[in-house]
């Protein structure tokens, strides 16, 4: 099973907050003004948002836009079959 990165743990907590949040409400909540800790850049493709590697180096990584959706339904599944 491949581990979640940060972006996929940002959109588990909007579900823990309202699991019936929508996908064009995940996209106004992921954005640099809303959260500048975690959201780099956005724009109509890709959404770039920061991880620390290993070292603890700050690292950019891009996550195209048509995945959320596949993100949102992961962070909805009940933890047992994620």
């Amino acid at each position: 099973m491949k581990k979640s990165d940060v972006l996929q743990h940002a959109i588990e907590d909007l579900v823990r907050r309202d699991p019936h949040i929508t996908l064009p409400e995940v996209k106004d909540m992921l954005t640099q003004d809303r959260s500048p800790e975690l959201i780099e850049d956005v724009d109509e493709d890709a959404i770039s948002f920061v991880w620390f590697d290993g070292s603890g180096r700050r690292r950019s990584k891009p996550a195209v836009i048509s995945g959320l959706k596949h993100r949102l339904s992961r962070a909805k599944k009940p933890p047992k079959l994620r």
